[in-house]
């Protein structure tokens, strides 16, 4: 069955069978690892649609929904989302029925009101947030937050002329934050912190690592671009754990995330390339980077540190894979993970050891 917006929309890339999908993205891994590197599995995600933990509708032009595939300026209208679950989906009806009262922001021009509608999901305890992005603090967007039914209703705002999905919060309904459980592990998650877009295969992914880390017996853990400390509570009980984390929100939700679990973790609130400058003895290094990579400044850091084994999760396997030939390591173990069913993109995780 064809999604009606396929084509137009940029949300997603493929309209193909799951299987041919597998092996689309099997191949594009293939193509770009070295010759010698060790082969590896693909895991395959348990849902294929329905599976987002977060979508960003974009409301523009008087339009709410994603952008057209290859074209900034034009907006697909969106009554549904296949890739959204579907509580996020009857709640984007009720918005549907009342935003276009609210002017819609013209990011061009920068003018308006209404810049971002985004819905954050959890798979395991069915919990929803949903965030009102305005670029004013004007707030008419009360009347719409009192409409929708979900956990969390969230009002924030950003000001300024970027073209950014988060802002500053303001106010809410329920709660701040929602909660999520992956195996025996409680998770709080707040507006602006990052959460696997897949939890389904977020719990196949932090299982592997705490499997790997368990097979190192580091004495020491340091888990850099934490984020809010899913991977290192996974891997708490194996060795003392740093995590260091530069947004202020995520390491707020980490500490909380820590206490949740009765873990032993100690956090940092600062940029990864300024911990690196005296980042003291480690036997595992866990990398998790945003998809722009770590960096020239992080990689020749990283290198001088040489700790004994590294973690390193992409979201960009074809930038990781540069990176790691900068390092003096030998690639022991490649695994891939399906996080994004519908798009040709994958995580992969590479166990590198000197």
């Amino acid at each position: 069955m064809k999604c009606r917006y396929f084509g137009r929309c940029g949300g997603c890339y493929f309209n193909l069978p799951y299987p041919e999908q597998l092996r689309l993205k099997r191949q594009g891994l293939e193509e770009i690892l070295p010759p010698g590197w060790p082969d590896f599995r693909l895991i395959r995600s348990e849902r294929v649609r329905g599976y987002r933990s977060r979508q960003d509708l974009v409301y523009a032009f008087g339009k709410l929904g994603l952008r057209r595939r290859g074209s900034y300026r034009h907006v697909t209208d969106l009554e549904s989302c296949w890739l959204m679950p579907e509580r996020a989906n009857q709640q984007l009806r009720v918005i549907r029925e009342r935003i276009f009262d609210l002017e819609s922001y013209d990011y061009i021009r920068h003018r308006g009101y209404l810049r971002y509608v985004t819905f954050r999901s959890t798979a395991f305890t069915q919990e929803l947030m949903i965030i009102f992005l305005t670029a004013k603090r004007d707030p008419r967007i009360r009347k719409l937050m009192k409409a929708v039914e979900a956990e969390s209703v969230v009002w924030s705002v950003n000001q300024g002329l970027a073209d950014v999905n988060f802002g500053e919060v303001r106010e809410w309904i329920g709660r701040p934050w929602i909660e999520e459980r992956l195996d025996a592990y409680r998770f709080r998650i707040g507006p602006n912190c990052f959460f696997q877009s897949n939890p389904w295969i977020a719990r196949k992914l932090f299982r592997y690592l705490r499997k790997l880390a368990r097979g190192i017996s580091a004495e020491r853990i340091i888990d850099l671009y934490s984020g809010i400390g899913c991977i290192a509570v996974y891997l708490s009980d194996l060795a003392p754990v740093t995590a260091v984390e530069s947004n202020p929100e995520s390491v707020e939700y980490g500490r909380i995330n820590t206490q949740l679990n009765s873990c032993q973790i100690e956090w940092v609130q600062k940029d990864v390339k300024e911990w690196l400058k005296e980042p003291g003895e480690a036997g595992l290094a866990v990398l998790d980077p945003p998809r722009s990579g770590l960096g020239g400044k992080v990689l020749r850091r990283l290198k001088r540190w040489g700790p004994e084994s590294i973690l390193y999760i992409s979201c960009n396997p074809e930038r990781a894979v540069g990176e790691i030939l900068e390092l003096d390591y030998e690639v022991q173990e490649i695994r891939a993970f399906d996080m994004f069913p519908q798009t040709p993109h994958l995580e992969a995780v590479f166990l590198l050891s000197r």
